[in-house]
């Protein structure tokens, strides 16, 4: 951690700092408070849990000094993940090319452990992927086309791929002629390999290429976009070799062409009309132009106002068109009335592109004045030095004396000042030419810093080592005058098969602080991931030790990270040394040091060392299996040594039936590999132990490996809720076929439903974004439930501090009222919204009657627009926002209410909105019931509605809700099944409707929060208010109560409520302990006032097998080729494509599917670098394909190595596809089991598909 004190980076003063990790699902996985050294660093060790999740960790450091609060991102990703084995490189002849060129290189498969790839199949893929450039150093110059000008849009184009077999070297040649009939300017070549080992892994390689659409680029810069159609334009132009040098002597043409358009009316096949305009150009001025070093000036007079295209083109020795594009404005009198723009701009042009403090930057003014004062300053983050100086000539030079204070780069303020020069003195338009002026001019000066750049040397006793030995790595760092210093330096070994999964590079803090700066703007860090390694079954970290195996050394000590050390000192020479002993893995190990000093100069250094074997083994095993699958696993088997040679291999099983003799022979020749495998079958559940051995000669090698046999175990889970004043009986019955040794019976009891709310005010009172409706829903509860608050200790905010709160950001609203008298959305806001003037004038009537002061005014003037609103027609253009005429009825209902609520409701439009009541939404029609209750003159209508909401709800075993509408228009005023089930709740409890289902809808809402709230404001207000009303209506008198549950006579659970609280007690009864096939009683004794809730939940597992199952929910499952129909025979090596289809018939709220994987099979992971890019392009288009919903669909998903767990917030109606992709590469007969999904807080809400068994089969 670095601070900027006046441009200079110092180790900081604030030593203490929190540091926060969350998941990759939002949730606190580790906090800490951790302490800087005297090098401005830290470091801390986090464990990852076995269960946690998989995907995207982020790392939040913060903290504060004096009034400033310091904070600073970071992340990192867990994956179940298996080390690459190998990796695939690819090289080119050149850096860069251009269309017409043939691409010339080569794609290269190299085992880790120090060997080439060949005889291994590789297929491969060149795209195109369009890409911009202009080159450093010409700012205002445009080097391309104007691409939104063209008729064929820039896409990525496919350029071809092919397969072959890689040669001894492990090598394959790849070459691709770059054309582009369009040559839609520059791109971006991307070559790719993948190489297929025999044990039937998979990694790719990729690299990419600059593709210029010709030999030369064109540069063209205007100095003045827009000017009368009295000025001439000066532009100038150059021509630039792709990497960005001066070329001389290449011939281009340039044309200023004036674009016009024709614009008429067509009659379309409905007999509608519509304009379509073609646009036209004319040529006006042509230059022929021959190419110098330097910059070639032109200029052109433009007759008539309009807009003006500079075209320049010419044609390179591949017959490539090269054309750049760029524009200017002419205004005047002949055309329509362009806004006249004052260029304030002046050019300053350096000696130099970079500098070295010590140097003396010399910048040229181009001045429009002959003499003038200027204001120099020189700034960043802010005003470094600043002085005056005479400019004595269009075209004079400051001098600016670079200093170290100035790293990485300053940018320079000119300010040209010139006083009045005539009277008397205007222009055709009737300016004052003569009157005083001003320009200003900026210019980046970048400074190599090269003087905090440390020269790292890192070495090594050796090149190559073997498993266990010890690694010495000498450390000498030095600064850039070759002087050692004292330094702290951060060393990890890691195996590269681990880093290559995420392209992992070693981190270097000298881009991190010395990367170029802007003004104003603070440096923040960026790098690349690093997978985290999340469970530690069969390539854990378990300690080594001997064993046997044809008297080889038992490999099985195999970690990521050979060595990490994060604060090595050097001493005052700048040298260290330490020493290691490596793990059991054979592979490339990346030493990756990152260096810093005290006065914050940085460096970093990396070398690659071999752990290998001249014989050696690499697993080939399921990364797990399932209860009684058949297959085969075995080793591949490499022979590093000179001569060919026959190999015994031994197997030893452990845990896991071996199905025939644990002993074979293969002949391998020299530098080649071969896969051994054999037959077997779990039959029980437990963590396997395969055991591999190889002789050769005297050579020998063994491994050990865990395999985890896992049983997948379908639960299944009912349950019922009640609330009660007195003691109350349940009846349960328990299946007859269920696993005594899984599931449970949950009891959960409490004293009162308002469980779970403070997160629903905090984030109402914190919630940053201040439009009217948040204003409103920031004090709308603390003004109808100041009660409860203090009661239940839900804020912060109580007594007079609350109610001066709540005053407070009521004056506030008052700045949105218009003279209309209605309210905008934002303050400055232009025009009225009529539903939150409703919304707005319901809080003030609540507040009102709570004792607050409102303007009255302000009163008058919202109930004089309301009633305005009922009388809008259809199309009145007040309504100001898209609404339809539903939205609008529900708006008019709302309206009506508020008035109502202010004593002024108008009767005469119940009746018509009555009619009406279809078109409204939900929220609409609970509003028009609630003002039909206050006018109380028509109990028939105010029945019918009770009954026509009631036939909207959704019921489920322990809870129900009411259905948002699915008209979008609705959306123009915050629709949600929330708040709409909210509102109907409380508007049931608040005319006294006879509602039983009411503690059902108090569970569901409670059950819909995620992480303690609701998902928006309005939510938030409509769920808090109707939880309120409820607690008024049932739980008026103090709980003072004690309660015990009892099984079948037994006691289980006893508790005591005593006083207003919102915790709730929870208790499993095991399976074992409930007697299977009978129906018992659960009876709640309850003694004393208050009212208990209650929520019994049976978890079970069947032992029979099932059927597919929809309780609530439809599961459906599928696999097929990637293009293809499904199948259940499956090729080892092939790529599968697996489509889930979930139906819901209604809303569903935190959905989890768990999709079990066959043990054959392995995922294919897009968020790992060395997985097949053509192969994630295709999931992902058909993941766009197939996605419905922008929302309400699924949102977040984990991959395992046994599963995938899909997440929705929110699942509407209907159904829902996912679709991953997997590889079938273990052979064998597997079990594929059920999927399943469930609501994580209703799981009696469920359902999955039928289990199969599955054939992964040789090729």
């Amino acid at each position: 951690m670095r601070e900027k004190i006046k441009g200079k980076l110092k180790i900081s003063s604030l030593k203490k700092l929190d540091l926060t990790i969350y998941n990759s699902r939002g949730e606190v996985a580790f906090n800490k408070k951790v302490s800087l050294s005297d090098y401005g660093s830290f470091n801390c060790d986090f464990t990852l849990k076995e269960d946690s999740p998989t995907g995207s960790y982020n790392i939040q450091i913060s903290g504060s000094k004096k009034e400033e609060h310091i904070s600073a991102y970071h992340y990192f990703q867990v994956e179940d993940y298996q080390a690459a084995q190998f990796e695939v490189t690819i090289k080119s002849d050149k850096d860069f090319y251009v269309f017409g060129d043939t691409f010339q290189g080569s794609a290269k498969g190299w085992y880790l452990f120090g060997a080439p790839m060949g005889g291994e199949k590789i297929n491969w893929y060149y795209y195109l992927k369009p890409t911009y450039y202009s080159p450093p150093g010409y700012e205002g110059f445009d080097f391309t086309r104007d691409y939104y000008d063209v008729e064929q849009e820039r896409e990525e184009k496919y350029l071809g791929s092919g397969d072959g077999v890689l040669n001894e070297k492990g090598e394959f040649p790849l070459s691709v002629k770059l054309t582009d009939n369009a040559n839609m300017g520059p791109y971006i070549l991307s070559v790719e390999g993948t190489v297929q080992s025999a044990n039937r892994q998979y990694v790719s390689g990729y690299k990419e290429f600059f593709l210029h659409p010709g030999e030369y680029y064109i540069g063209v810069k205007p100095f003045n976009r827009f000017l009368s159609s009295k000025e001439s334009l000066k532009f100038q132009t150059l021509v630039l070799t792709p990497d960005g040098k001066p070329l001389r002597g290449q011939k281009i043409k340039l044309e200023i062409l004036k674009r016009q358009w024709n614009s008429v009316r067509k009659e379309g096949m409905n007999g509608e009309t519509r304009w379509v305009s073609e646009k036209f150009d004319e040529v006006v001025q042509k230059f022929d132009v021959t190419s110098k070093e330097e910059l070639i000036d032109l200029e052109f007079q433009p007759e008539k106002a309009g807009l003006y295209i500079i075209r320049a083109s010419g044609t390179d020795t591949k017959k490539n068109e090269v054309i750049t594009e760029t524009y200017f404005y002419a205004s005047g009198s002949d055309y329509v009335s362009w806004a006249r723009y004052d260029d304030n701009k002046v050019d300053l042009v350096t000696d130099k592109k970079e500098y070295k403090p010590g140097d003396l930057a010399k910048i040229m003014v181009k001045s429009p004045y002959e003499k003038a004062r200027a204001l120099v300053t020189i700034e960043r983050e802010h005003i470094i030095k600043h002085f005056f100086i005479d400019i004595k000539s269009t075209a004079d030079t400051i001098e600016i004396p670079i200093e170290n204070d100035y790293l990485p780069n300053v940018f320079i303020s000119v300010i040209l000042f010139q006083g009045r020069i005539s009277s008397n003195n205007y222009g055709d338009t009737g300016e004052d030419l003569g009157k005083p002026d001003f320009k200003i001019g900026y210019v980046n000066l970048p400074v190599i810093p090269d003087g905090k750049r440390l020269k790292v040397t890192l070495s090594t006793d050796r090149e190559k080592y073997s498993p266990r030995d010890e690694v010495t790595v000498n450390l000498h760092l030095e600064n850039a005058e070759g002087k050692g210093m004292e330094g702290e330096i951060t060393l990890s070994v890691v195996d590269l098969g681990v880093l290559n999964l995420t392209a992992f590079t070693t981190p270097d803090y000298f881009d991190t602080f010395y990367g170029e700066r802007s003004l104003q703007v603070t440096t923040s860090e960026t790098r690349r991931h690093i997978v985290d390694q999340r469970n530690y079954g069969q390539k854990g970290g378990n300690p080594g030790g001997d064993g046997g195996g044809a008297g080889a050394t038992v490999r099985k000590n195999f970690i990521a990270t050979a060595y990490y050390n994060p604060s090595i000192i050097t001493d005052k020479s700048g040298s260290a040394t330490v020493k290691f002993k490596l793990p059991d893995n054979v592979t490339t190990f990346l030493l990756m040091a990152t260096v810093q000093t005290k006065d914050s100069s940085f460096g970093c250094a990396e070398k690659k060392i071999i752990s290998t074997m001249p014989l050696l083994l690499k697993s080939s095993i399921p990364r797990f299996v399932r209860l009684y699958d058949k297959f085969k696993a075995g080793v591949l088997v490499f022979n590093g040594t000179d001569k060919k040679g026959e190999v015994i291999v031994e197997c030893q099983s452990e845990g896991i039936n071996l199905l025939e003799r644990g002993l074979k022979k293969v002949d391998i020749p020299p530098g080649q590999e071969e896969e051994v495998l054999f037959s077997f079958e779990s039959d029980k559940v437990t963590e396997g132990l395969l055991t591999f051995s190889c002789t050769m000669d005297t050579y020998n090698d063994a491994i050990q490996e865990k395999l985890p046999v896992k049983k997948p175990v379908l639960t299944e889970v009912v349950a019922t809720s009640g609330t009660s004043e007195d003691s109350t009986e349940e009846a349960l019955m328990i299946p007859k076929t269920v696993d005594s040794n899984t599931g449970h019976l949950e009891i959960n009891t409490a004293s009162t439903a308002m469980v779970n709310l403070k997160g629903n005010l905090a984030y109402l009172i914190d919630y940053p974004y201040l439009c009217l409706e948040q204003k409103l829903s920031k004090i709308f509860p603390l003004i109808t439930a100041e009660d409860l608050i203090n009661a239940f200790d839900l804020s912060s905010l109580k007594g007079q501090e609350l109610r001066d709160f709540v005053q407070e950001n009521l004056e506030k609203v008052y700045d949105h009222q218009k003279p209309s008298g209605g309210f905008t959305l934002w303050q400055d806001g232009e025009f009225e919204s009529p539903f939150l003037a409703a919304y707005t004038m319901h809080t003030f009537a609540l507040a009102e009657d709570m004792g607050y002061d409102i303007d009255q005014k302000v009163i008058e003037g919202g109930k004089k627009y309301l009633k305005s609103v009922l009388r809008f027609s259809k199309d009145d253009k007040r309504w100001n926002y898209p609404y339809g005429e539903n939205t609008q009825l529900t708006v008019k209902a709302y309206t009506l209410y508020t008035l109502y609520l202010w004593g002024e409701g108008e009767a005469s439009y119940l009746h018509t909105f009555y009619e009406k009541r279809n078109k409204m939404s939900l929220f609409g029609q609970s509003m028009l019931l609630r003002a039909i209750h206050m006018y109380g003159k028509d109990k028939e209508d105010e029945d019918m509605m009770v009954k026509e909401l009631m036939n909207h709800i959704k019921l489920s075993p322990a809870s129900a809700y009411f259905e948002g509408d699915s008209d979008r228009n609705f959306c123009w005023i915050y629709d949600s099944s929330v708040r709409t089930t909210a509102l109907i709740l409380q508007t049931f409890l608040e005319i006294d409707a006879s509602f039983t289902h009411a503690p059902q809808v108090v569970k569901w809402l409670i059950d819909s929060q995620k992480h303690g709230r609701w998902d928006s404001t309005q939510e938030n207000v409509f769920a808090f208010e109707a939880l309120r009303i409820y607690f008024n209506k049932y739980e008026k008198a103090s709980p003072d109560f004690e309660t015990k549950a009892s099984i079948d006579g037994k006691e289980v659970m006893k508790n005591f409520f005593k006083g207003r609280d919102t915790k709730c007690y929870s208790k499993k009864v095991p399976m074992s302990d409930l007697p299977a096939g009978k129906s018992v009683p659960v009876n709640f004794d309850k003694a004393g006032q208050g009212r208990l809730y209650y929520t019994l939940r049976l978890v079970y597992a069947p032992t029979d097998p099932r059927p597919a199952r929809d309780e609530g929910i439809s599961v459906f499952k599928s696999i097929s080729p990637v293009e293809g129909n499904p199948t259940e025979d499956f090729k080892a090596g092939t790529v599968y494509k697996v489509t889930l289809s979930i139906v819901t018939p209604v809303e569903r709220h935190f959905v989890i599917v768990q999709d079990n994987l066959a043990g054959g099979f392995e995922l294919v992971n897009e968020s790992l670098a060395t997985e097949n890019k053509a192969l994630i392009r295709k999931l992902e288009e058909t993941r766009h394909k197939e996605r419905t919903y922008w929302w309400g669909t699924f949102n977040h998903w984990e991959y395992y190595d046994d599963e995938v767990l899909i997440f929705a917030d929110l699942l509407k109606p209907g159904e829902h596809i996912f679709t991953y992709f997997v590889r079938a590469v273990h052979y064998g007969t597997f079990d594929m089991p059920y999927t399943k999904a469930e609501l994580m807080y209703e799981p009696e809400v469920f359902g999955y598909s039928t289990m199969k068994k599955i054939n992964v089969l040789e090729k």
